[in-house]
């Protein structure tokens, strides 16, 4: 379901809007976009971090 109004100044807001044309405050749908982003991102470099961490340690290894 999408939302109908801002939650900071009531405006009404375009189907699916990211923003609010009145305030520019974010609609909750674009800040659960950003957060799974977010979520992405961080597990993202921590697969990196541990495959670099388990390169270098089998390196000493060796």
């Amino acid at each position: 379901m999408s939302q109908a109004t801002c939650d900071r100044c009531q405006a009404p807001l375009v189907k699916d809007a990211s923003y609010c044309d009145g305030c520019g405050q974010r609609s909750r749908a674009a800040i659960r976009r950003v957060r799974l982003a977010v979520r992405i991102e961080i597990l993202f470099f921590g697969a990196i971090a541990l495959m670099v961490l388990a390169f270098a340690v089998s390196q000493i290894h060796r």
